[in-house]
């Protein structure tokens, strides 16, 4: 099982949105809020899109 970071989250959505923080000059809690709009914008769970981040260091 995937351990939970903080705020309830997979240490695999921290770790996108502090690519995303990193590459757009957000704080973290933009980054997290911007990756979780993302996913309910394309109706995607949120392990899949920061899998995607992770992978490409963007969002579509």
């Amino acid at each position: 099982p995937t351990q939970r970071g903080p705020q309830g989250y997979p240490p695999t959505v921290h770790m996108a949105a502090g690519i995303l923080a990193a590459t757009h000059n957000l704080t973290p809690d933009d980054a997290l809020a911007r990756l979780r709009a993302h996913s309910f914008r394309h109706n995607q769970p949120l392990l899949r899109t920061a899998a995607h981040v992770l992978d490409h260091h963007r969002l579509d």
